[in-house]
């Protein structure tokens, strides 16, 4: 088939780096793929489809395309304008922040009617986020996808300069709440710790800002890495930390944990309905709660056992990020959602 990708941009985030695992699958299953983008500023993932010699359509152009995958809830203008023309696959990675841009487009609903298919990457987004939103559509033509990695080689990185070194991946946003970290480190009153953040810079609160401002030995603020950068920070870790309110399924986690590292969280739902534990295979507080990651992170740093212990635990979560199981769901979604004439233009193919 030919498939077209619509970005919203082409940024580094966990929903770019889904796409592009999804790109390199279906170049592996013969298919033709293009990609483009709404936003026509350059950003890392460009350079990644350059690289596979994945096409950049702009204006896009579907004459001769048999599928349209669009990724992520911006990208819905997309769907609107394409999905009466072409069968379209809407992935949805946002998690509750969603709300808030759909409250500000209201005009995007239209591409819950529209899109053939729409995917989550949790239960939870499709049955509780989103469920006003396309509650009126048959159930299957709603689907949950997990995450799955097919982790690279971690890149070489930075060694430490200091003992400690705590590590957080995702955007710098009010949603990521790195600045509860800060605040959280600054508490500890050490000065042996180390706190990278690996994202692009969106905000930090404005006391968050001080602190990095005035310990840039202590405070990293690294902004968007190529993906096996990123990896190479992660695997450098002591900690790896994901207080958010409101995630999908972070690939941060299943990268720590694929690597064995100790993790400290939010209790936010979704990390619940993946597993995620309290004292048995991580740390966890209520959103906001700064005293008592504080408490988590000066009990991981004092007690080697412990570290080790939910190190191994997390190595055991790997399992709920397979990527043979993405695969194969993801391609038969595909398969299922292709348009006659292309799945006989396949079938003929097959029989050459």
């Amino acid at each position: 088939m030919r498939i077209l990708l619509v970005n919203h941009e082409y940024s580094m985030s966990g929903a770019a780096v889904m796409l592009l695992d999804l790109a390199d699958l279906l170049l592996e299953q013969g298919h033709q793929i293009s990609v483009t983008s709404l936003n026509r500023e350059d950003g890392p993932m460009r350079a990644e489809y350059e690289r596979r010699g994945i096409s950049e359509t702009f204006p896009v152009d579907i004459a001769g395309i048999d599928l349209v995958i669009v990724n992520t809830l911006p990208a819905a203008p997309a769907v609107i304008a394409l999905a009466s023309r072409v069968r379209t696959i809407w992935w949805i990675h946002e998690s509750e922040v969603g709300l808030v841009l759909l409250r500000q487009a209201p005009e995007w609903q239209e591409a819950f009617d529209n899109a053939h298919r729409i995917v989550f990457p949790s239960h939870r987004m499709r049955d509780h986020a989103y469920r006003s939103y396309h509650y009126k559509r048959r159930p299957e033509n709603i689907v949950v996808i997990p995450n799955g990695l097919r982790l690279e080689t971690p890149q070489a990185v930075e060694a430490k300069t200091l003992p400690w070194r705590i590590v957080c991946v995702g955007t710098v946003h009010g949603v990521k709440r790195q600045g509860d970290i800060i605040e959280a480190l600054e508490r500890l009153g050490r000065n042996d710790i180390e706190f990278v953040m690996v994202g692009f810079l969106f905000n930090l609160p404005e006391n968050a800002e001080r602190v990095v401002a005035a310990a840039p030995d202590r405070y990293r603020v690294l902004g968007q890495r190529p993906h096996a950068e990123t990896l190479g920070w992660i695997a450098s870790a002591d900690i790896v930390a994901q207080v958010s309110e409101g995630e999908s399924h972070a690939l941060s986690l299943g990268e720590a944990a694929h690597m064995g590292k100790p993790l400290i969280l939010s209790d936010i739902p979704v990390f619940t309905e993946q597993g995620w534990r309290h004292g048995h295979n991580c740390l966890m507080q209520p959103i906001g709660n700064v005293a008592m990651i504080a408490a988590n992170f000066s009990f991981l740093l004092e007690n080697a056992e412990e570290r080790q212990r939910l190190a191994k635990a997390s190595h055991r979560m790997r399992k709920d990020y397979r990527y043979d199981a993405f695969a194969n769901r993801m391609l038969e979604l595909i398969s299922g959602v292709a348009p006659a004439r292309a799945a006989r233009q396949d079938s003929a193919t097959d029989k050459h």
